[in-house]
């Protein structure tokens, strides 16, 4: 009998993998970029709190269009799930140790990747905004996560 080749539906040769739709990511990375100039208005209003809440808006749009920008890919293997920046590099985490959440919004959402050993400031770039892979995208995340028994699946935040 003859054997089949079976190839890899990527070139990456893993399991399952995200990528950012580019015009999705331009579009995404706009609207953070108002954020970052909105939160610039309000650092020269007199009120303190105002401008905390300014350079608040400042810090988390910049660190996010970072994100959206030098985003690679997010790719799940069986054991561990890794995601790719151009430039910051990669980041791992175990399912054994991986917690995982959503926010959804109207047309966007951001799942949340922590690593229970960990507390630190860069689980801020475990962030995975929803907008640029679209609701199948998230749909295929959630169903990988109950997979992998990460989530059980009927959390609010992943009933979408």
């Amino acid at each position: 009998m003859e054997e089949k080749k079976i190839y890899s539906h990527t070139k990456y040769e893993k399991e399952n993998f995200f990528i950012y739709d580019d015009l999705k990511r331009i579009f995404i990375s706009i609207v953070f970029s108002i954020i970052i100039i909105f939160g610039l208005f309000l650092v020269f209003i007199e009120n303190w709190f105002v401008v905390l809440f300014g350079v608040l808006l400042i810090i988390i749009g910049l660190l996010s269009m970072l994100d959206i920008l030098f985003f690679k890919m997010l790719s799940f293997y069986d054991k561990y799930l890794i995601k790719e920046w151009f430039v910051f590099g990669k980041k791992k985490i175990e399912f054994d140790n991986l917690e995982a959440g959503a926010v959804k919004r109207v047309w966007t959402g951001t799942i949340i990747f922590r690593d229970k050993r960990k507390n630190s400031f860069f689980q801020f770039f475990m962030n995975f905004e929803t907008f640029p892979i679209g609701n199948d995208g998230f749909r295929e995340i959630r169903k990988i996560l109950i997979d992998k028994k990460v989530i059980k699946g009927d959390e609010n935040g992943w009933n979408y």
